[in-house]
């Protein structure tokens, strides 16, 4: 695989290009873009593991979210 995901404490999320050894483009792009609800949760990321090419599985103690990373980031998100 060509991409590290890391998840801070803070819920903040950055990707890595492994190949290339750099941010990768959507890290760039979205660095600053992650929903304000999302980051403040108190509930904080435990694991991620890759479903494909582009989409991520993020879970938590008590839910799990999926990180695609060629649909938009939302101004806010919907916690069900």
């Amino acid at each position: 695989m060509d991409k590290i995901l890391i998840a801070y404490d803070s819920n903040k999320i950055l990707i890595l290009d492994s190949i290339n050894c750099k941010l990768h483009p959507w890290s760039l792009k979205n660095m600053h873009r992650m929903p304000a609800n999302f980051l403040k949760r108190y509930n904080r990321i435990v694991g991620i593991t890759q479903l494909g090419l582009n989409k991520f599985a993020l879970w938590t103690n008590y839910t799990y979210s999926v990180l695609d990373l060629e649909v938009e980031i939302p101004e806010e998100v919907q916690i069900v």
